[in-house]
């Protein structure tokens, strides 16, 4: 395993920094360029979410992102100090129902494999994107992110 994490002051010019830090480390996987293209949607998405949605304090909060390289999977975690939401409530909506708000959900849900938020000292969402074994050549070994 091979992880790092990066803290955020809750800016929305920090989004882009956070994209990008996440896709260098997801390009150390064997993913297609599509699925980079994915993880690079979904997490500008979360990380938006955090800072305005789940920073009460504006930009003196922390959003938290932490990021897995595992053998069969790339897990990140965007933790905000919020007091969350309920995600079902948003489940049941179709895009075409989204005109202004709550886009971000539906598009984290729909290009990630799996999302899940948990609900402790603030909001914490975790995406994974899956490895597809047979597009992999071989057994795929963690990179070392130590520095």
């Amino acid at each position: 395993m091979a992880g790092e994490v990066l803290v955020i002051g809750a800016r929305p010019e920090a989004v882009a920094q956070v994209r990008h830090e996440v896709v260098r480390l997801a390009r150390m996987m064997p993913f297609t360029q599509e699925q980079i293209e994915d993880i690079e949607i979904a997490i500008g998405e979360a990380v938006s979410n955090a800072v305005i949605h789940g920073s009460p304090a504006g930009d003196c909060c922390e959003v938290t992102i932490r990021c897995e390289c595992l053998t069969d999977r790339f897990v990140v975690r965007i933790s905000d100090e919020g007091c969350g939401f309920d995600p079902s409530a948003l489940s049941c909506a179709t895009p075409s129902s989204l005109v202004e708000a709550g886009r971000g959900l539906h598009v984290m849900r729909s290009l990630m494999d799996e999302v899940d938020f948990t609900f402790h000292s603030g909001t914490t969402v975790q995406m994974v994107k899956l490895l597809e074994i047979e597009r992999s050549k071989g057994d795929f070994a963690a990179p070392n992110l130590s520095h």
